[in-house]
């Protein structure tokens, strides 16, 4: 009998190192995944950074020459006008629109100022060149 209770320990050993050896496992196959779902965020974060400082850069290219005590002041300023706050329950509501946002962002592609004088420019170039060859 004493046997009997030395072979069943000695199994019940090798069964419980293999579940610590499986848990390990799962430990370190959550805290992979853990990681991986936290660099997952830091890229999207950054991405979301670069792109807010392309649009910034794009529309208020003379940003460079503010630290950013005074950007944080200007900023401040321009949010607090009505007709940002406007625009940007405009473009709240429109968002929750997806058929809206389509139908502006077609609008806007159509009636974009930049391609209006894009096809003057054009134009007047066309006249020169024929007025050279005359």
């Amino acid at each position: 009998m004493a046997q009997k209770t030395f072979e069943s320990q000695e199994q019940k050993t090798k069964e419980e190192i293999k579940a610590e050896q499986k848990v390990r496992q799962l430990e370190a196959s959550l805290a992979a995944a853990k990681k991986d779902a936290k660099e997952a965020k830091r890229k999207a974060d950054d991405s979301r950074k670069y792109m807010m400082g392309g649009v910034v850069w794009k529309y208020f290219p003379e940003c460079v020459q503010f630290s950013e005590l005074e950007m944080n002041r200007i900023i401040a300023c321009a949010f607090s006008l009505d007709g940002v706050k406007n625009m940007i329950e405009r473009v709240r509501k429109e968002r929750k629109n997806p058929a809206v946002e389509n139908d502006k962002t077609k609008n806007a592609n159509e009636a974009d100022p930049d391609d209006d004088n894009q096809n003057e420019n054009d134009d007047e170039e066309e006249a020169d060149d024929e007025g050279e060859d005359a």
